[in-house]
């Protein structure tokens, strides 16, 4: 999917994985089940919502609880993740859990969204996230995140944790909200909220 790897993994209960290495780095999202993993650094317990980073040559082993697991693997391109991942770490994590679940249900704009959740915070570069809300705006032609940062020439998880960084909400959250969607319901409590308060009430809804 756009250049990255992405894999729905089943694992049997109380299946074991003997110690291996991958030869990429890569992104673990437990959607159902009990996960552990243990490396040199630790052993982490992880179930439905968390999310792992995983750096490259990482040597560890896996073992799962008695409903087993589905996991979501994904290795990033370079294009669409350009911070390199060198910690291993498991947190748990709802905004990419989220994406991670429309990403499975094949959401165009899911993994920019779901990438942009787990890489580090940048300093904020409120001209371009003005700019991509403007667009936004136009219900006429409703782009995709990777459209319109093709059109703003950026890499869409840039695109994503910018926006979301000066409005509080991903920017197909917030189209949710400007396509009238939760105005359509009479909801008055729309009308002068701040936009990250907007997306929230809707989605509390929808």
């Amino acid at each position: 999917m756009s250049g990255s790897t992405v894999t729905v993994v089943r694992y049997a209960p109380f299946q074991q994985i003997r110690p291996h290495t991958h030869n990429e780095e890569g992104l673990t999202i437990v959607l159902s089940g009990t996960f552990l993993e243990e490396a040199v650094k630790g052993t982490m317990l992880a179930n439905a919502g968390w999310v792992a980073t995983r750096p490259y040559g990482l040597r560890h082993t896996n073992r799962f609880g008695a409903q087993g697991a589905v996991i979501l693997a994904v290795i990033p391109d370079r294009e669409h993740f350009d911070e390199r991942i060198r910690d291993w770490n498991w947190a748990e994590a709802p905004v990419a859990f989220r994406a991670a679940l429309r990403l499975v249900a094949r959401d165009v704009d899911a993994l920019p969204e779901l990438l942009s959740a787990l890489g580090p915070r940048k300093r904020p570069d409120r001209v371009l996230a003005v700019r991509a809300r403007r667009l936004l705006d136009d219900v006429e032609t409703r782009p995709s995140i990777s459209s319109l940062a093709q059109a703003m020439d950026v890499h869409p998880v840039h695109l994503a944790r910018q926006f979301r960084q000066e409005y509080g909400v991903s920017p197909r959250d917030y189209r949710t909200v400007q396509n009238g969607e939760a105005r359509h319901h009479g909801d008055r409590r729309y009308d002068d909220a701040p936009l990250a308060n907007c997306a929230r009430l809707w989605l509390r809804r929808s």
